[in-house]
């Protein structure tokens, strides 16, 4: 199972960067989680729950974005999670200003389908969510 959970994590980050945002959604199941501290600094909020909220999380990046492009650089599973060490490249939709910055996600999957996903500003931080240390 963890295998596939990578797979699947592994297609989420192709399905962004494609800007197929509705294949993204619909790889979430319909009471998923998202947490982001990043989002929570950049949009006042953190929180997203279920497609709807997945779909608000998205009107929101893409008002702030003009580009985006997620590389990840380790994808590890541990127990029923997938852990993302990645880098994103956004451009301000406003100011031009690109930006770069390193981060980690924490994937949960059930039957193929995410049940949360939760942004960390470093890896060490999601290592920890999962019960690991670096």
């Amino acid at each position: 199972m963890s295998q596939e959970n990578v797979e699947a994590a592994k297609a989420q980050y192709e399905r962004w960067n494609a800007g197929e945002f509705e294949k993204w959604i619909k790889a979430f199941h319909p009471a998923a989680e998202y947490v982001s501290s990043v989002t929570a600094g950049l949009y006042g909020q953190g929180e997203y729950h279920g497609r709807e909220g997945l779909q608000r999380f998205i009107d929101q990046y893409l008002d702030a974005w003009s580009t985006s492009d997620l590389s990840r650089s380790d994808t590890s599973p541990v127990d029923e999670h997938v852990v993302v060490v990645m880098r994103a490249i956004g451009r301000g939709r406003g100011s031009g200003a690109t930006v770069e910055h390193e981060l980690a996600h924490v994937w949960t999957f059930r039957d193929g389908l995410a049940t949360r996903h939760r942004s960390y500003a470093a890896s060490e931080q999601a290592l920890e969510a999962v019960g690991l240390r670096e």
